[in-house]
């Protein structure tokens, strides 16, 4: 991604931001001066579902995380609309429905299509680039030569280490470790409900800005990446955190971008060194 498109996508996102904030605080102004507006317009929910549409607009409406805090934003605006109908008994299911659509449907994005075509395509370069633990000239010969049992260089082993170049992280209710070893990795999907996920990037490597994106529901993550990479957050949190832990770089290496994008509502993101 070119400066100018980075910086042409802060500024609508200002902008964005801006004129969602402009309009709600002409609203309450209105009120004051006696113009009157239904006592729901004012609730909690409709922060909530202006910070959805901020966030669905700001990233082109990927991912499933603008979705989901417009819609419990509309259950709990619709429940405030009509007391005497309980909405708050929908919310579990809605959620539950829309992780599921998330999960058929929103897995489209470009670093997703790119790992599908990664997997299917044909294998021709130098194995040495898959040095991992154990490597020996003679290992690689018998790495070349694994049967569709035995684990592939585009495949994860028994041991949760990945040398491929995507990564493709899935958590229900459960957890999940990977290693990851490729030198040339390009990005991938970590997706957490009710789960977590670690992510070790330490014997890793990346060649310009790459883009790890992030979904969790009542989940969390942890990512370990090498010292000398530069880490940007893009990650819009409701009800969690994002925390950097590493201690501070003074020699950050800026042509190593890991950018963090996505949604994690009810959990929290830790991202640490070694």
């Amino acid at each position: 991604m070119s400066e100018l498109t980075k910086n042409k996508n802060k500024g609508s996102g200002r902008a964005i931001a801006g004129l969602l904030i402009l309009g709600f605080g002409c609203l309450l102004l209105l009120n004051q001066v006696g113009v009157y507006f239904p006592h729901w317009i004012f609730g909690w929910h409709t922060w909530l579902i202006l910070w959805g549409i901020f966030i669905g607009v700001r990233n082109n409406w990927k991912g499933a995380g603008a979705f989901i805090m417009i819609g419990v934003g509309v259950v709990f605006m619709i429940d405030d609309m009509f007391p005497d109908f309980d909405t708050s008994a929908f919310v579990w299911p809605m959620i539950i429905i829309g992780f599921g659509l998330f999960m058929i449907f929103g897995r489209r994005s470009k670093a997703f299509k790119d790992m599908m075509y990664n997997r299917n395509k044909k294998f021709d370069w130098d194995r040495r680039q898959f040095q991992g633990p154990g490597y020996t000239a003679e290992s690689s010969e018998t790495f070349s030569n694994t049967t569709e049992d035995g684990p592939q260089p585009d495949q994860p082993n028994n041991s949760g280490t990945y040398y491929d170049d995507f990564i493709d992280s899935v958590s229900i209710f459960g957890g999940t470790k990977k290693n990851v070893y490729s030198k040339s990795f390009r990005g991938g999907d970590i997706v957490n409900f009710m789960g977590g996920a670690e992510i070790n990037f330490t014997q890793a490597d990346i060649k310009g800005r790459v883009e790890l994106d992030v979904t969790q529901i009542f989940g969390g993550t942890k990512i370990i990446v090498p010292p000398h990479w530069e880490v940007q957050s893009e990650m819009a949190a409701i009800f969690g955190s994002v925390e950097d832990k590493r201690h501070i770089q003074q020699q950050a290496t800026s042509d190593k971008v890991l950018v963090i994008k996505g949604t994690s509502i009810f959990g929290g993101i830790d991202i640490r060194s070694f």
